[in-house]
C-alpha cells in the first residue's frame, strides 16, 4: 500500500474478488466478507462476524445508478439511486425520539 504497509503471510490465501487492491479502501487481507450484498459491486467488512457483507458494507455500486452512501471510517456505504437513499438507516433519529419522549413524560410526572 501507498503507507507501507502491506501483508504479512502467503499472499496466495487472501481472496480480493470481493474487494481487489485498485479500489480506494479496499484492505483484501482483512477482508471478513465471503459475499457481497447484492447492492454492491465491491464490499469489505473489517472484522465482522457475518460472512455475507450487507447493505451498509458496499465500497461500489453493482448499478451505476446507484450512488454510494458512506457509513463508515473505511469507506463502506450503502447503494441507492442518486439523490434517494434506498436504505434508510433511522436507528440513532428513532432512538432519540424515543429519549426525548422519555424524558417529556418524566418531567410531567
Amino acid at each position: 500500500y501507498g503507507d507501507g504497509t502491506g501483508y504479512c503471510g502467503d499472499q496466495a490465501d487472501v481472496d480480493d474478488t470481493l474487494c481487489p487492491e485498485g479500489v480506494s479502501g479496499c484492505v483484501p487481507a482483512s477482508n471478513d466478507c465471503t459475499a457481497c450484498d447484492e447492492s454492491c459491486e465491491y464490499c469489505q467488512c473489517l472484522g465482522c462476524s457475518a460472512e455475507k457483507c450487507g447493505v451498509n458494507d458496499c465500497m461500489t455500486c453493482a448499478d451505476a445508478d446507484d450512488e454510494l452512501t458512506v457509513v463508515y471510517g473505511d469507506g463502506t456505504g450503502y447503494c441507492g439511486e442518486k439523490g434517494k437513499s434506498s436504505a434508510i438507516n433511522i436507528g440513532p433519529m428513532f432512538y432519540s425520539i424515543v429519549f426525548m419522549f422519555c424524558v417529556l413524560i418524566f418531567q410531567m410526572m
